[in-house]
């Protein structure tokens, strides 16, 4: 395939101002996740206090696609400004407007402008960018995206101790590196028909699965059923699909979105499930077990700084399958020492990150380094769907486990305490390892990958 990169390549201050935009937008992702409920409580918002923790995820996931794809024919910069824009809409709302609706709007705003920053840096990388400063790049994304989880739980552990709604000032940091976005190209790269219904489509398909598995009923069955039969539908009887079938008939790519799948199913449900051990096994304070979390995903911030180096030694095969091989060892030890010490699973902890942080990198070069140029940024957002929607999929599966009866009576662990926890643990190594398979099962696809970023 292809190892051709769109002429106009991006500058280095704009990709720092984005992935400073990116971070200071994402981390309220974690913040309310930890804190959702304590704010929902102040508003008076009740069982929906969960809303404001699902429908930011849900736009999320959808919007993953649709700014990716988008990239692919509308100006990088204008995309990046109109994010900015919601970004600092959003949190004046969330900082002024004390009410649930206000600070769901004002969530959702802030969502999908630092999504936009996260496309677009994303998307400029694997189009504009030479095979060694991509995955260094994306790699460095990946540690942003973990420095963001650390500073939202911090950030969320300080709900009992400031006003909450001073939470939201925090984007607004983002606003002196703003100039910078304006070195972005302004081209796009072939001038094509824009398929904007085709993206909302197929958009509103993927946040259909993330409310069905969120919100399971008779209506969230047929609005997925109909939206999946109607892209169907549309796909096929139209040659100007944003999704070409070319897509699907690329095994290489869909080898890596196959892996990227199963690879990332149970990514969402590290941090509750650390929670869960923490206060129900060793009876830890939140803020101790939010400050051992902030370690955790410090370390896997490192990591995923490095994790482009990584890969120019040993290639995006062998990185991944070893990556693969230490979130079944980190989660596996996990499952038998959970009794022992937290201080331990903590380090084990910090296997798994490792392992999935290292696969980032190389999992996405290797996918998008296999389409055209032209298309990257179509591929890029379907990876990204893939692991967004997967991840909520798998979180909400996770819920599902312990409340599971079977589970609670099987003892698969050296300790007599935490065997619910140690049992989801158990069935989150077996994820791993059929990720571990599946690696191994699509070598010659995956290796597709280093041929088309190095050449050899």
């Amino acid at each position: 395939m292809s190892k051709e990169i769109e002429k106009g390549p991006v500058k280095t201050g704009a990709l720092w101002a984005l992935l400073i935009i990116y971070l200071l937008g994402n981390l309220m992702l974690q913040a309310f996740n930890l804190s959702y409920s304590d704010i929902g409580k102040d508003l008076g918002a009740g069982k929906m206090s969960d809303f404001l923790s699902v429908i930011p995820g849900i736009v999320l996931a959808v919007l993953s696609l649709l700014y990716d794809s988008l990239c692919d024919f509308v100006s990088a910069r204008a995309i990046a400004f109109w994010g900015a824009s919601f970004l600092v809409v959003g949190s004046l709302v969330g900082i002024f407007f004390h009410s649930f609706a206000g600070v769901l709007a004002a969530r959702i705003l802030q969502q999908s402008g630092s999504q936009a920053a996260g496309s677009v840096f994303l998307v400029s990388c694997v189009k504009r960018l030479p095979p060694g400063r991509k995955t260094f790049y994306i790699g460095l994304f990946g540690a942003v995206y973990s420095a963001a989880s650390v500073l939202g739980v911090l950030a969320g552990g300080l709900v009992d101790l400031i006003p909450w709604n001073l939470l939201f000032i925090l984007p607004l940091l983002s606003i002196p590196f703003l100039p910078l976005l304006h070195s972005l190209p302004k081209g796009s790269g072939k001038k094509k028909r824009v398929d904007y219904f085709g993206m909302i489509l197929f958009s509103l398909l993927a946040g259909s699965i993330s409310v069905f598995f969120d919100f399971i009923s008779l209506a969230s069955i047929l609005v997925l059923v109909g939206l999946l039969l109607g892209f169907i539908f549309y796909a096929l009887f139209n040659k100007n699909c944003f999704l070409p079938r070319r897509f699907l008939k690329n095994r290489a790519f869909a080898s890596a979105i196959s892996v990227i799948i199963i690879f990332n199913l149970f990514s969402y449900a590290q941090i509750p499930i650390y929670q869960l051990i923490g206060k129900d096994v060793y009876h830890i304070p939140l803020d101790e077990v939010s400050w051992a979390l902030a370690a955790v995903y410090a370390l896997t911030a490192a990591v995923g700084a490095f994790s482009g180096k990584l890969v120019s030694w040993l290639g995006h095969y062998k990185t991944i399958l070893f990556s693969a091989l230490a979130m079944v060892i980190g989660l596996g030890l996990s499952a038998l020492c959970i009794g022992f010490n937290f201080w331990l699973l903590t380090v084990f902890a910090c296997i798994y990150n490792f392992g999935e942080i290292a696969a980032y990198s190389p999992l996405y070069s290797a996918a998008t380094s296999t389409l055209l140029p032209e298309e990257r940024g179509r591929g890029m957002g379907l990876c990204e769907l893939s692991l967004n929607t997967t991840s909520a999929v798998g979180l909400s599966i996770y819920s599902a486990l312990l409340s599971s009866p079977l589970l609670s009576r099987l003892r698969l662990t050296f300790s007599s305490s935490g065997v619910l926890a140690a049992n989801v643990l158990w069935i989150m190594t077996i994820a791993s390892a059929v990720a571990a398979i599946l690696i191994a099962v699509f070598s010659k696809s995956l290796r597709e990958g280093d041929f088309a970023s190095f050449g050899h």
